[in-house]
């Protein structure tokens, strides 16, 4: 099977929101004191201080330079809770929208539910951005949260949109776009946070804000970009739209093999039970998938390797398929 243009151009396109999950992931990390001394002014004005001249105040008291850094979150542990809450909501924003990922990937498609995403990668980007103009940490913790349910979303969707869209013998390649573009995101998201750059006190704004930029370009570029054809097919049965996205997607030779399977796979799901989240459990075979899963991507967390969450959407794939045909 040939890789077309028009593939490379849907791959490059659903690829942006697998950056914007990468890049919000790391981008909290390299401002850290420069976020914290911001929130210390805040506090500061608002008790109406003075920013590094009021004296007798943990909020604005100042440091040595070379112990602002660590001192000023030793000696407030308000300012270290409140540092802790900035990072940490954007785990909490995408727990809640990553359990509504099935719902909105079959209501509104795979690529329909990139193209709304960009609605929270959008709103969030300019909430935290504007955060510091407005003087208002309140604002980027919004902004954090919202930040957060895109990725949650953007954990799944894309990979489901790469792998639904490629040939057979291309699926696996360009099944780990999604993990390759994520972790190329929070590379840059370091790079950009260097003092030098965009990591300084008046920067960090913009660095928060350069979700803006691949959430805007993806709008611009998936709009050209047919829905999933797998999704037209198995889910709403949209035959003639699912090959003409086929036609976008692959070359003509391969069409007619990709509905031929898809006609298989549609044939053999009429008669496969809906399966719901408890299913998996209740099952010995599925429940044992679910907890190797599970333990590979509990490992990644503790590891920091990438890679495990691309192996457990080839493993989950791989035995999807095998428990079809059992």
């Amino acid at each position: 099977m040939a890789l077309t243009g028009s593939l490379v151009f849907a791959v490059l396109s659903a690829a942006l929101s697998s950056f914007i999950f990468g890049y919000n992931i790391g981008v909290i990390n390299a401002p850290r004191a420069v976020v914290g001394q911001w929130l210390r002014d805040v506090k500061c004005r608002r008790a109406g201080g003075e920013p590094n001249v009021t004296l007798n105040d943990l909020w604005c008291t100042s440091y040595p330079e070379n112990q602002t850094s660590t001192r000023m979150f030793s000696d407030n542990p308000e300012l270290q809770t409140l540092w802790s809450l900035v990072s940490s909501i954007f785990a909490l924003g995408a727990l809640l929208s990553a359990v509504t990922l099935t719902y909105f990937v079959n209501r509104f498609g795979r690529r329909g539910t990139l193209l709304i995403n960009n609605i929270t990668a959008v709103i969030g980007s300019v909430c935290m951005c504007v955060s510091y103009y407005a003087d208002s940490f309140e604002l980027l913790i919004i902004g954090r949260v919202i930040i957060g349910l895109n990725a949650g979303i953007n954990s799944g969707a894309p990979p489901m949109y790469l792998t639904e869209i490629a040939p057979d013998d291309l699926r696996g390649a360009i099944g780990t776009v999604h993990q390759v573009v994520c972790v190329m995101g929070v590379f840059i998201s370091q790079i950009l946070g260097l003092p030098q750059i965009l990591g300084g006190p008046r920067g960090w704004p913009f660095l928060f804000g350069f979700s803006l930029v691949p959430a805007v370009l993806q709008l611009a570029t998936l709009l050209f970009c047919p829905e999933s054809p797998r999704h037209l097919y198995l889910n709403r049965h949209e035959v003639e739209q699912a090959r003409k996205a086929l036609e976008f997607f692959q070359a003509p030779a391969d069409v007619e093999k990709q509905m031929s399977d898809m006609e298989s796979d549609y044939d053999k799901s009429k008669d496969l039970p809906r399966v719901t989240i408890v299913d998996l459990f209740r099952d010995r075979f599925l429940r044992r998938v679910i907890i190797i899963c599970m333990m590979v991507m509990l490992s990644q967390q503790f590891s920091g390797n990438p890679c495990s969450q691309t192996m457990c959407w080839e493993y989950r794939d791989g035995i999807t398929r095998t428990k079809a045909k059992i």
